[in-house]
């Protein structure tokens, strides 16, 4: 019996092994060196749940889409899943390119890491990093969206009624990635979404995962990181319907 527990408590010791080893990969790959951690601006753009300036939405519900040769095949069936869930669920559908001048990108960068993207409408080509660490479908929808001009719930200008930053438990440096914006700068269709595809874990940036939390919910519920969620929250599909179908009156916080 003795053989068998500790059998048993090696294999839960390697498993656990393995899951740190897997969420730091992937926490690597999307709390990297960019804004917020994963996103790219160019110019000045104001922050919140969506962007406020309509130059930077997408002119057209049918968004063009390229998978280049640098992604790994492994991948594709990833983003495959991703895309198929934003057009199913959504009034957006993401088409492969045919010959249009302004489409989305999903690639690899030799010399940018990580998974990132712009923020908003870019014209020409537009960038989605794909890396290693970000074959997860909810850490492509996160970008997806991004692209499409989403911020990061946690940074919405009321999350003080639902969430606590503990500034301390940050690693040095990487502190302006939990700033906010000024309402007046953002546009928020509808109530703070724990469960959000938008909104980082407990332990984003933290000095030691696993063991400080930066983020922790106002009643304590679990905080989960993109990479952990199957995609899209309800409330992800309703502000990207009111973004760009719907005449959704913003909620007023």
């Amino acid at each position: 019996m003795g053989n068998i527990h500790r059998s048993a408590c090696g294999k839960k010791v390697h498993r656990q092994i393995i899951e740190f080893r897997v969420y730091v990969v992937a926490e690597r790959a999307l709390h990297n060196n960019k804004f917020g951690g994963d996103m790219k601006i160019k110019g000045k753009r104001l922050l919140g749940n969506s962007v406020s300036n309509k130059a930077w939405y997408w002119p057209t519900k049918n968004i063009p889409y390229v998978i280049d040769r640098s992604i790994q095949s492994k991948y594709h069936e990833k983003i495959a899943i991703a895309i198929n869930q934003i057009n199913k669920t959504t009034c957006l559908k993401f088409v492969p390119r045919t010959n249009q001048k302004d489409y989305i990108k999903f690639g690899n960068s030799t010399t940018d890491h990580g998974c990132w993207s712009w923020v908003g409408y870019q014209t020409g080509v537009q960038e989605v990093n794909i890396d290693e660490g970000c074959q997860y479908v909810g850490s492509i929808v996160h970008e997806m969206l991004h692209a499409i001009g989403f911020w990061h719930e946690h940074q919405r200008h009321d999350r003080a009624k639902y969430v606590t930053i503990y500034e301390k438990n940050i690693t040095s440096g990487l502190e302006d990635n939990f700033d906010i914006t000024l309402a007046k700068d953002e546009i928020i269709y509808n109530k703070f979404d724990y469960n959000s595809i938008m909104i980082y874990g407990n332990y984003a940036f933290s000095k030691r995962l696993w063991q400080l939390k930066t983020i922790e919910a106002t009643d304590k519920r679990e905080l989960t990181e993109p990479w952990s969620k199957p995609g899209l929250d309800g409330s992800d599909v309703d502000r990207i319907n009111c973004m760009y179908c719907k005449k959704c009156k913003p909620l007023k916080v």
